[in-house]
């Protein structure tokens, strides 16, 4: 199992609010997902957080605005 990757399109990463009871992760499948994820601390810390927006770079839209932000 890895920490963090990108398969199907998604960030697959380990589901941080389940530690440590179980070892289980999480499919992030879009921009306002990531912010769900931090949110809801399913995803803590800044090398997971760094880590994820990262792999989720590619899903920014290309004029995000306030408003827009406000809602995720």
């Amino acid at each position: 199992m890895r920490t963090v990757e990108w398969r199907q399109n998604q960030v697959r990463m380990i589901d941080q609010k389940r530690i440590p009871w179980e070892l289980t992760q999480v499919d992030i499948p879009d921009f306002q997902a990531v912010a769900g994820a931090i949110t809801d601390m399913t995803v803590r810390g800044a090398p997971a957080i760094g880590a994820l927006v990262a792999f989720a770079w590619h899903w920014r839209p290309a004029k995000v605005t306030q408003r827009q932000l406000s809602h995720c």
